[in-house]
């Protein structure tokens, strides 16, 4: 796993906006919601940062694999309680992707 300062090591200059959801439990309907939310409706609320580079997080105190799978899938980072702070499960996975696009499963 790797903490959020890892990430900003690997965030370019250009890179302004992140946003995180947080969940008390994680289920699979909050991630469709989390990536709907991404890819339709985003832009609506913000329209000035749509040339913007946008870092998704899901975080919540424990993510399961299945649901980390399904972030992985849709390239959303996810973030739960690590030891002593709270680490991005699945950077391996994501974290080496140059321009972070989020991807929506019909």
């Amino acid at each position: 796993t790797a903490t959020t300062k890892n990430i900003a090591k690997n965030i370019t200059k250009d890179i302004t906006k992140s946003l995180c959801v947080t969940k008390a439990t994680a289920r699979e309907t909050y991630v469709d919601e989390f990536v709907k939310l991404l890819n339709e409706e985003i832009y609506n609320y913000f329209p000035e940062h749509r040339k913007k580079r946008l870092i998704p997080i899901f975080s919540c105190l424990n993510i399961p694999e299945n649901i980390q799978n399904r972030l992985t899938k849709a390239n959303i980072y996810a973030m739960a309680m690590g030891s002593d702070t709270m680490d991005i499960l699945n950077f391996d996975r994501i974290g080496k992707n140059e321009q972070i696009e989020v991807k929506i499963e019909q």
